[in-house]
């Protein structure tokens, strides 16, 4: 049917498991004949439970046309050629692959072979390989690669791949070599063999180290013209210098995601007879997320003969960087600037370095927080003209502290500049303390493509009556209103209505400037675009929007509100979001999340009439408030049905007041909700056992007594015909589903449950529970006074089902817990999660004799007088542990503990063949990871962070294998390596130490 098909792109298909299914002996005749198919240029992009290209090695079909590959999220794929037809790619040329499950490239389904097999791309010209975190090799046997064309190399953010040979191997990686647990993979290069070759290079702190020791002349970087440096990230690092003293042809250079505090450093370059000895000329300075860069380079630095010719530079995401260079750098042939999200950013550059730029083109600045001036002045400059001679576009967007262009004196001409952008720069008074020439200038524009612009005859003249008439304000999207202190003679005042017309987010926290009201009647009909409000930390706010003072003015058309999203939070003295019933002043039908955190004096949350038009309305989260209901009832009410048909989320925490959703007689339907978590709302019925006993005729003195009668929220039956998936349950509503004739009632669709409130002597029906709950697999249990979670089988009713149905286990404020599991329980355990957090009377996870051969992940927080998580036997046990997390647990001692008994086998090492993060944080008594001799084996370790752990003075007693571990993460996102993990601890134990001595005296 495709016999033809040249190019094959695939997106977005959610069930698709393999791209082809090639059965031999169903191939068209054409196919057949050629025995390969046409195939040029395939695309595949978010397919997240593809798991092969091809399901099975298409063997006598080759695609020996495929010249262009292009993979993206495709989390699933775990390799990406069959044998056959890598073997057989001579056409292939670009080669992409992005966020991908990838652990190999070429499948080796037959395993390991002594035979060498050769792999030769001889026209591949780019190979990209990006955020592939489990990728390790290109082919798991013996083989060697080819790729004589090879020009752009880009591999990031792999950090099981070795990219390229080394001539030598650290201690670590010789003992990797004793371990068979720990397979070594081959380079997938040797740097001879591709470097010269390379026209673009991304490289690592690991690459550059190989590199450099392979070095045999500087002929292997000459066609070298792009070098990206990334992800140097221990702390100390320094940029590698060398390597542009050795690519003469280089023209770009980007740094992206390391750690340098500069780039280039003051070294000397010169030979012995004082002539500059390089010749690299870059053209292009690309800078991108280096936060702790404090200068690109330090000043009194004579301008590096690298940087002399740069034609471009670009700079995003350094917030540490409080200028862009020293008054002593000069950029004589600079033509685009361009900086962007430099949060630490004060002054650009000073009138020495601007008086430079005499071929600068276009300079762009954008959502630098702090900055003020692009130029400042300098000590003891002399007031003389700054000629921007080719100067032709100026770019200024979100610059909320900006003043000025410039605060020198002295005068600006820019005798080319035709295009000016000024936007959300509200601080901006005027272009330059000097005066500006700018002839060919008409115009300031305030909107993309010329849309909207200013003028007032010379251009300061125009940046100053933007100023005055707060143009910036008006075009403002998002704001953050405390950010702004001189709009608080604007807010409340009705001839600045137009100031906010355009906001679609607004933020409101901390503003002593408010009265008693948010949105009174002038405020409130002129954010008509507003779609997400979040208001927090307003100590006099009492009512939100003022619907009274609408009624009052007049204002009796309907308007309807596009507010999707509201959020409250720490509002002390709020008692109303809406003072009033709106009476059709105001629609807030697009409502489709509220968010109310901490709001003690709230009354209820809606009027009557705003409670029966959410359509919308998708989640409702109330925590820590008054609210005695969520709707006000009225004071003649008949029996009111209120309908959600999208409503997903319902959760209300520490409701301590709420007796009930409405306080008359209701019917509440909620036929999409999903999640339902009612907790500590002591005076609220969630349940009724017979929903029939509501649809039954009443007097109306019956009527009369049942309204003030709180009603229950739900009816059972009909919430278990819901797609609910996650509930809550205290001991009272439990025990009420369990022995309340309701055996006939089952939850199939919920796989969450949350219980609180258990006591042991009221609760010990886990398997009564489960036949209700037949499909759940996440049970979290919380503030209970419960000893052992589940007790042996023999002295309670737990069978072996809850150990193997439930997968995910979450215990919180557990005071009296001592175990999960009682000590003689030898049930097989499912577990995957477990977290475990403020349980003060556990001293371990699990006893020794616990096994949990499933568990992926496990956190542990807040526990004070755990002393250690697990025995070595169990840590033997955590063969699939991906993830461990341990935070401030006082008592702590060591994280795995060694009895007399297992110190005697301690020859057997522990291997943790999955764990991929490892994470201590503030275990103020902790001496050690394992205090031990076994060996601890870690052959996935890729993240390991050590956090305020004082007293950990090593890792291990015994030897340590981390073979992709390459740095500790410490405070403040620091990272530190010392070559092993040992000795890196050692150092940071050191120094803690003296930090310590220092404070003493």
């Amino acid at each position: 049917m495709l016999v033809n098909l040249e190019e094959l792109d695939v997106q977005g298909c959610n069930s698709l498991v393999a791209v082809f299914d090639i059965v031999e002996g169903t191939f068209a005749e054409e196919i057949l004949a050629n025995k390969c198919s046409l195939l040029r240029k395939l695309t595949l992009y978010n397919l997240p439970n593809l798991k092969h290209i091809w399901k099975e090695d298409p063997n006598t079909l080759s695609f020996q046309n495929l010249c262009e590959i292009s993979i993206k999220d495709c989390p699933s794929l775990e390799s990406l050629f069959p044998l056959s037809v890598a073997i057989n790619m001579a056409q292939l040329e670009d080669h992409d692959v992005l966020n991908c499950g990838i652990k190999e490239i070429v499948d080796n389904k037959k395993g390991s072979t002594r035979e060498m097999i050769k792999f030769v791309f001889p026209r591949l010209r780019k190979l990209w390989l990006k955020s592939m975190l489990e990728l390790r090799t290109f082919f798991s046997s013996r083989y060697s690669i080819q790729c004589t064309s090879l020009q752009d190399l880009n591999v990031f953010d792999c950090p099981r791949l070795e990219l390229f040979q080394a001539t030598y191997r650290s201690c670590q990686e010789r003992a990797t070599d004793d371990k068979i647990s720990v397979p070594i993979h081959r380079p997938f290069f040797n740097v001879e063999e591709v470097l010269s070759n390379l026209n673009a290079l991304t490289v690592n702190n690991d690459d550059v180290d190989v590199i450099l020791q392979s070095i045999h002349s500087q002929e292997q970087f000459n066609k070298l013209g792009l070098l990206m440096v990334t992800k140097f990230e221990s702390e100390g690092t320094t940029f590698p210098y060398w390597f542009l003293e050795n690519a003469h042809n280089l023209e770009l250079l980007v740094v992206h995601k390391c750690s340098f505090r500069e780039v280039f450093l003051d070294q000397s370059i010169a030979g012995e007879d004082g002539q500059v000895t390089i010749s690299t000329r870059l053209r292009y300075l690309f800078l991108e997320e280096l936060h702790d860069l404090r200068h690109i380079c330090k000043e009194g630095f004579q301008i590096d003969p690298i940087l002399q010719r740069l034609e471009k530079i670009q700079v995003k995401q350094c917030s540490s960087l409080v200028n862009l260079v020293p008054p002593s750098v000069t950029f004589a042939y600079l033509m685009h600037l361009e900086v962007t999200n430099c949060n630490g950013m004060i002054n650009l550059i000073t009138c020495s370095t601007a008086k430079s730029l005499v071929n600068l083109t276009t300079i762009k600045i954008e959502s630098c927080n702090l900055l003020q001036d692009i130029v400042s002045s300098n000590e003891n400059e002399k007031d003389e003209e700054i000629a921007f001679s080719r100067l032709d576009t100026i770019e200024f967007v979100s610059l909320p502290s900006l003043r000025r262009f410039c605060s020198c004196k002295c005068s600006l001409l820019f005798p080319l500049l035709e295009n000016v952008f000024v936007k959300e720069c509200p601080r901006m008074e005027i272009f330059s303390v000097g005066d500006t020439s700018t002839p060919e200038l008409q115009k300031v524009q305030i909107e993309e493509n010329n849309k909207q612009c200013y003028w007032e005859a010379d251009l300061n003249g125009t940046i100053h009556k933007m100023f005055e008439d707060k143009v910036s304000f008006c075009r403002f999207e998002y704001l953050i209103l405390s950010d702004y202190p001189e709009l608080r003679d604007f807010w409340y005042g009705k001839e600045y209505h137009n100031l906010f017309g355009n906001l679609k987010s607004l933020v409101v926290q901390k503003c002593e400037f408010l009265t008693d009201v948010l949105f009174t009647s002038n405020t409130l009909q002129v954010l008509h675009e507003l779609e997400e409000l979040e208001v927090r930390n307003c100590d006099s706010l009492v009512t939100l929007f003022d619907v009274k003072g609408m009624k009052s003015n007049g204002a009796m058309v309907k308007q309807a509100s596009k507010l999707k999203n509201l959020t409250l939070s720490s509002l002390p003295k709020l008692q109303h979001i809406w003072n009033a019933d709106r009476h059709q002043i105001v629609s807030f039908e697009n409502l489709c999340t509220m968010d109310v955190v901490e709001c003690k004096s709230l009354l209820y949350l809606f009027p009557l009439s705003v409670c029966l038009h959410l359509p919308c309305i998708e989640k409702l989260d109330i925590e820590s408030c008054g609210v005695e209901e969520i709707i006000l009832m009225e004071e003649e009410s008949t029996e009111i049905n209120f309908s959600f048909p999208h409503l997903s989320y319902l959760r209300f925490i520490r409701l301590e007041k709420l007796k009930s959703f409405y306080l008359g007689r209701f019917t509440l339907e909620c036929p999409s909700l999903k999640m339902l978590n009612v907790y500590r709302c002591e005076p609220l019925q969630m349940f009724t056992l017979n929903h029939s006993i509501l649809q039954q005729p009443h007097h109306i003195e019956e009527e009369i007594h049942d309204a003030l009668v709180p009603q229950p929220l739900f009816s059972i039956e009909k919430l278990s015909c819901n797609l609910l998936e996650e509930l809550a349950l205290n001991v009272k509503d439990a025990m009420m589903i369990i022995n309340g004739h309701m055996k006939e009632v089952k939850f199939p669709k919920v796989v969450g449950l949350r219980m609180q409130f258990l006591d042991a002597t009221q609760f010990a029906c886990w398997n009564d529970l489960l036949e209700i709950f037949p499909n759940v697999v996440t049970l979290q249990v919380r503030q209970s006074s419960i000893k052992t979670l589940f007790p042996v089988e023999e002295i309670a009713h737990c069978s072996t089902r809850i150990a193997q149905q439930i997968k995910n286990l979450w215990l919180y404020e557990m005071e009296h817990l001592k175990h999960i599991w009682h000590e003689e329980s030898l049930v097989s355990r499912n577990i995957e999660y477990l977290w475990v957090v403020a349980c003060p009377n556990m001293v371990s996870v699990v006893s020794s004799s616990v096994s949990l051969q499933s568990l992926k992940k496990l956190k542990v927080e807040n526990c004070k007088g755990m002393t250690h998580l697990i025995t070595s036997f169990a840590a033997k046990s955590l063969v699939q542990l991906e993830m461990l997390i341990m935070i401030n647990c006082e008592m702590v001692k060591d994280v795995v503990s060694v009895d007399e008994e297992e110190e005697a086998e301690a020859e057997e090492d522990i291997i943790f063949e999955n764990l991929e993060y490892l994470e201590l944080s503030t275990l103020t008594s902790l001496r050690s990871f394992s205090y031990g001799k076994h060996a601890l084996i870690f052959p996935s370790l890729i993240w390991l962070i050590v956090k305020e752990c004082p007293q950990m003075e090593v890792f291990s007693s015994g030897s340590i294998i981390a073979p992709f571990l390459k740095g500790v993460e410490v405070e403040n996102k620091r990272k530190r390596w010392k070559g092993d993990v040992n000795t890196t601890i050692q150092q940071l134990f050191k120094e803690n130490q003296e930090v310590s001595h220092s404070n003493q005296n």
